[in-house]
């Protein structure tokens, strides 16, 4: 959506699902992600091990699933709940992997204005998104206490690298430094 109105207008984010079947040239929209009780933005996307994709979505945690490759999906469900300042932008950008033993694994950051160590966390599903494991009702496992939009990928051995930058504090960059961990 754009327009300097659209949030007064009572609409919501969406995300689009698209293809190029020529490396980019053109696009063609598959399906529309989001609907009217959640906002759907910077979205983390993974093929489950029972095959259907799975979305996570900023900044309500919106989880929706696709069953037909993506052409339509599950109305939103909200898979985290959070505390603190940043209510109700419980979940950021984050990424999203399936390691070797087929477990979903969700790496994401609270927003600006949590409390310090409150950033990278991590949950996971070992039934392909039906239920969520986190140690606290309002928390994953954290990876990194200052971590922001975190990046990841399964090596080889099937253990998780990830990286986040660190923003919000000075260094030798001025007062909105950042640093990639």
């Amino acid at each position: 959506p754009q327009g300097k109105d659209w949030p007064e207008q009572g609409g919501r984010f969406v995300n689009l699902l698209m293809e190029s079947k020529d490396r980019g040239e053109n696009w063609q929209t598959l399906s529309v992600i989001g609907d009217n009780d959640f906002d759907v933005e910077e979205s983390a996307m993974v093929r489950l091990p029972n095959g259907k994709l799975g979305v996570a979505s900023r900044p309500t945690s919106a989880w929706c699933e696709s069953r037909d490759e993506g052409l339509s999906w599950s109305q939103p469900r909200q898979i985290h709940v959070g505390t603190g300042k940043a209510q109700p932008a419980l979940y950021k950008k984050g990424d999203f992997v399936v390691t070797p033993d087929d477990v979903a694994v969700l790496l994401f950051c609270g927003g600006p204005g949590e409390r310090v160590g409150e950033h990278g966390q991590v949950i996971y599903s070992r039934d392909s998104g039906e239920t969520w494991t986190k140690p606290a009702e309002d928390r994953g496992y954290q990876f990194d206490p200052l971590a922001y939009y975190p990046d990841a990928c399964v090596l080889d051995d099937g253990s998780i690298f990830a990286v986040g930058d660190h923003q919000g504090f000075e260094n030798q960059y001025g007062p909105y430094g950042a640093e990639v961990t």
